[in-house]
């Protein structure tokens, strides 16, 4: 079905197939839009404009297996019901990097695989970012707002927002071509919702409240209690929401289309997830 959708989303002009490949400012660096599957795991390995894109999500995906590994060597996930939003924590933050960048991989293989790939690097990050509401609500959900509305319905309103925002980013890329402007709003509507529902808990708890609930540290990870958690920087909103092409970038004619693509940079923020890790383990 998708790949329907795609083909007929293609087919109205002969050009839309090459102009799916382009990106505002990029005028070189691009990887043939007909590649094969080796192809395109061959180009990982040189300079194109993808390449610090695929890197940024494929090796922190290792990192965090390497820490989800220490975790389930140190923590008993199957009876201690206090670590299992850790656990799906830490299972979605191994899955969203790695789906990137197999997204960012394989996406020049036709234009209809390159749709297909960034539908689930959209569903990835939404993911992502369930799994941050699934953490934030259990572990820094304020005291004050403990057993309230909000909290009994927070992961459940979570989950809708995954698969709301999902179908809307995935929408707005068959307006991408006929409706640029339209695409970008909808997209950036798409990712803006969760962060703010997502980090409505930590923001309220780190600016309002101070030391109002009992620390459990997990073991090996911390010597030192906070209260407050290091304030991440939501991935999602990161990356797509302030993904915008540097000035430079636009007036360089192309000089900077291999490591000064501004959107390669925001991604390798792939690093914030780190603070954020800590935070939730400390918590």
């Amino acid at each position: 079905i998708i790949s329907c959708l795609c083909a007929a989303m293609l087919s109205s002009h002969s050009e839309c197939r090459i102009c799916v490949f382009r990106e505002d400012g990029i005028i070189s660096g691009y990887r043939h839009p007909r590649s094969s599957a080796l192809d395109c795991i061959l180009s990982s390995f040189q300079m194109n404009n993808e390449t610090i894109n695929i890197w940024t999500h494929f090796l922190p995906t290792w990192y965090f297996l390497w820490r989800f590994c220490v975790l389930c060597s140190t923590l008993n996930f199957l009876t201690d019901s206090y670590t299992w939003p850790l656990l799906v924590y830490m299972m979605l933050i191994c899955v969203y990097p790695f789906t990137s960048s197999c997204a960012h991989t394989f996406s020049t293989m036709s234009a209809e695989s390159r749709h297909i790939c960034y539908f689930f690097d959209y569903g990835a990050l939404s993911l992502y970012s369930l799994g941050c509401a699934i953490s934030y609500g259990y572990y820094v959900m304020p005291e004050c707002w403990v057993n309230t509305w909000l909290h009994q319905h927070f992961v459940p309103i979570a989950i809708g927002n995954t698969v709301f925002c999902t179908s809307l980013s995935c929408y707005s890329r068959f307006l991408e071509l006929q409706c640029p402007k339209r695409s970008k709003a909808l997209r950036t509507i798409a990712f803006v919702v969760p962060f703010i529902f997502d980090t409505v808990p930590l923001i309220y708890r780190v600016s309002h409240v101070k030391g109002d609930r009992k620390v459990k540290v997990f073991p090996n990870f911390s010597n030192t209690k906070k209260r407050i958690p290091v304030i991440p920087v939501h991935h999602s909103f990161v990356e797509r929401n302030i993904s915008c092409r540097a000035p430079c970038q636009s007036s360089a004619g192309g000089g900077t289309d291999f490591t000064g693509y501004t959107r390669s940079y925001w991604q390798s923020k792939e690093f914030c997830i780190f603070p954020q890790l800590h935070g939730t383990k400390v918590f």
